[in-house]
């Protein structure tokens, strides 16, 4: 048999199976004939209300539904979702969006927007493939590319934009002729929207165009039986129109493009497995049989395994482990091509991400790592802890500066924002966006993509202490001096402002329903989402500080002052567990799935937030400074040493830097990167510590 063969996709945490069944009869197989299975979806994921209707029936969506033709998606204010297609594009409706997806084909499908902005990810496409997105003015036609749509129904107007690849988009072509008439005037006219470009298209257009070319229909006709339409002048004028309109994207194109990822990078997506197969195929998963479509959450670490059976053949006999991290990589697109039941192979495939749980015996320690030099320049070290999103790194500088800085290029300074005031919270990444308070009393979003600095939000205190925003659906949420925030994340409007009386130093946390609200007076307040009313208050502590609050399988998570860990109720605050016990804490906590990782003055102690219990109490001998990524925790306490460590506190291996480490560093997938006080930025492999870039701040 041809073994399984795996590529990783950075979607979202989705599976995807292709099916291509063998049968067996004697001594030779033969392919079985089955006939052209349309393009099937399903819903990935969903960040608020969501709902899909056809005719005067309406449901709302969870991830794993299922999306037939004719049938409407809509979201509401706040609310996203994202479409999966078995071919492995995705469609996501941003707020305020209602799309049809009109017909499913073959090999291809075609959608509607009645009201809204898509954004695509349209994997490559072959010749006889068709991916196209309609609208009441314009259809834009796909060849494996990341674009946005938007149609304003009030004044009709559709706009295009591509991120990358190429998109054709034409005016709806409206004349009294045939359809063949219309499909080559179609493609005569329209124009190709390229990486970077836009192009608007809107009524005026549309009903001059059909004007001009329903009075020379005559002469139209005659140039495509001559496969000449081109030389009509009438058809040459129309196309002008749409070639005029065609431009460089804009600040607002770049925004929403840069939100393409929000698949990868969304918090609801992880560990929930979906699996598309052909109409009819049993998909069987830890015993638990489905039809077609599979939908379910796992718990990251455990053991799944997946069969899936069509027409008396099993395509995929396989078990792999659901990885740990918050950000992994967990579609997984696996292509087999079928064995007969009661034959399949018992080796299964190699899955990729998966974690190593059992530290090496023995901790390796490299030391004199080689100098290079990179383009970094920062008036002065770091202030915050480093943080890293796609292979950039970032900070606030002593020097009142936020720095960008991309280690993929040689550590070249994407940005450098002048904020002229201490930063001391926590910053928030949400999509390609990164949130942070400054002591100025503002609020900062900044694109990390560019760099580009989005807008500032000006608050009644200062975010400091790493109290940190929150962000859910398409909102950021933040508490100080006693007032909570509902903020718009894309365009810094504040949806509306709640005085809670009280002081807060901890970060606030949301579930899409409620905001809560830890007071450093010990008490805790949740706030409805819609308005900010108070739905419920409950003392749980004489203080609390220093911290932030976590929703985690449905509980409230707060940690007070003396440090002790508090679970409560989200619908009603009441106490639902026995307190846990970690030490005063002296740093922000992290969290990484379920579990969150507390800093005190003698170590990390690592707690299950779901039951809540203590997994293990790592001993950095001093005041860490530590990131995450996995079930690893990658740590130093003010010296010239950086530790990897294992989920039960074991170190693996260590490595020597050119100073002392005295700000958190980060962790990606694959990298470390540390700042030492003396300006070095180091970026690591996470296998082994060997240095993969050093840049020397010179």
């Amino acid at each position: 048999m041809n073994p399984k063969k795996i590529s990783a996709l950075l979607l979202g945490a989705i599976m995807i199976l292709t099916l291509n069944c063998k049968k067996t009869g004697g001594d030779e197989q033969t392919a079985v004939q089955q006939p052209a299975s349309k393009m099937r979806a399903v819903i990935s994921m969903v960040l608020g209300k969501t709902v899909i209707s056809r005719g005067s029936a309406t449901q709302e969506v969870k991830r794993g539904t299922d999306i037939t033709e004719a049938e409407y998606i809509q979201t509401f204010a706040g609310s996203r979702c994202v479409v999966l297609f078995s071919t492995g594009s995705t469609l996501s409706l941003q707020e305020n969006t209602k799309v049809k997806i009109s017909v499913f084909l073959p090999k291809g499908v075609r959608s509607e927007i009645a009201n809204g902005s898509i954004l695509m990810n349209v994997k490559r496409l072959t010749s006889d493939e068709e991916f196209s997105v309609g609208t009441p003015t314009a259809v834009a036609g796909v060849r494996g590319t990341k674009f946005y749509v938007r149609y304003d129904s009030a004044t009709r107007n559709t706009r295009v934009a591509v991120k990358s690849g190429k998109v054709q988009v034409s005016p709806v072509i409206n004349v009294n002729t045939n359809e063949t008439v219309k499909k080559k005037l179609a493609e005569q006219i329209s124009v190709n929207i390229e990486a970077n470009e836009s192009v608007n298209v809107n009524q005026n257009h549309v009903n001059q165009i059909n004007n001009n070319l329903n009075r020379n229909i005559p002469g139209i006709e005659q140039g495509v039986s001559n496969n000449n339409v081109a030389s009509v002048p009438v058809v040459q004028a129309s196309g002008s129109i749409i070639q005029k309109s065609k431009a460089a994207v804009n600040n607002v194109d770049t925004r929403i493009l840069d939100e393409i990822q929000d698949t990868a990078d969304a918090p609801q997506g992880n560990h929930v497995l979906v699996i598309i197969a052909n109409e009819g195929a049993k998909i069987t998963v830890n015993g638990k049989t489905e039809t077609g479509i599979y939908n379910a959450y796992h718990e990251p670490g455990s053991k799944i395994k997946i069969s899936v059976e069509k027409a008396g053949f099993k395509t995929l006999n396989a078990e792999y482990t659901v990885p740990t991290e918050r950000h992994f990589t967990p579609v997984i697109q696996l292509e087999s091509t079928g064995e007969q039941t009661g034959q399949t192979t018992t080796t299964p495939p190699q899955v990729v991400n998966t974690q190593q749980t059992t530290a090496p015996a023995v901790v390796m320690e490299r030391k004199e790592l080689p100098r290079v030099a990179g383009k970094f320049r920062v008036a002065a070290t770091a202030k915050t802890p480093l943080y890293t999103h796609k292979g950039k790194v970032f900070f606030a500088g002593a020097d009142g500066k936020f720095y960008i800085i991309d280690m993929n290029n040689e550590g070249s300074v994407v940005n450098t924002i002048p904020i002229n005031a201490p930063i001391e919270s926590a910053p928030t990444v949400f999509g390609n966006i990164v949130y942070f308070g400054a002591m100025n009393s503002r609020l900062y979003a900044v694109n990390l993509a560019t760099g580009a600095l989005l807008f500032t939000v000006n608050l009644d205190g200062p975010l400091a202490l790493k109290n940190s925003v929150a962000a859910h659906g398409g909102f950021i949420y933040a508490g100080v001096n006693g007032v909570v925030y509902k903020i718009n994340r894309f365009t810094g409007a504040v949806v509306w402002k709640k005085s809670t009386g009280e002081n807060m130093w901890c970060g606030v946390a949301v579930d899409g329903n409620q905001i809560y609200v830890p007071e450093e007076t010990g008490t805790v307040k949740a706030l409805k989402d819609s308005d900010g009313t108070v739905v419920w208050t409950k003392k749980i502590s004489e203080r609390i500080s220093m911290g932030k609050a976590f929703v985690i399988a449905g509980k409230l998570v707060v940690n007070t002052h003396n440090g002790e860990i508090k679970v409560l109720n989200t619908a009603t605050g009441t106490p639902m567990s026995s307190n846990v016990t970690i030490g005063k804490l002296v740093d922000a906590p992290y969290q990484y799935g379920n579990l969150i990782y507390y800093p005190t003055s003698n170590g990390i102690t690592v707690v299950n937030g779901a039951a809540p219990a203590i997994i293990s109490a790592i001993n950095t001998a001093g005041t860490p400074y530590f990131g995450i990524a996995g079930q690893n925790v990658y740590s130093s306490f003010a010296s010239v040493k950086l530790k990897q460590f294992n989920l039960v506190g074991r170190e693996s291996w260590s490595t020597t830097l050119d100073g002392m480490i005295v700000q958190n560093p980060a962790a990606d997938e694959l990298y470390v990167y540390a700042m030492t006080s003396s300006g070095t930025l180091y970026k690591l492999n996470r296998r082994d510590f060997e240095m993969v870039r050093k840049v020397v701040n010179q």
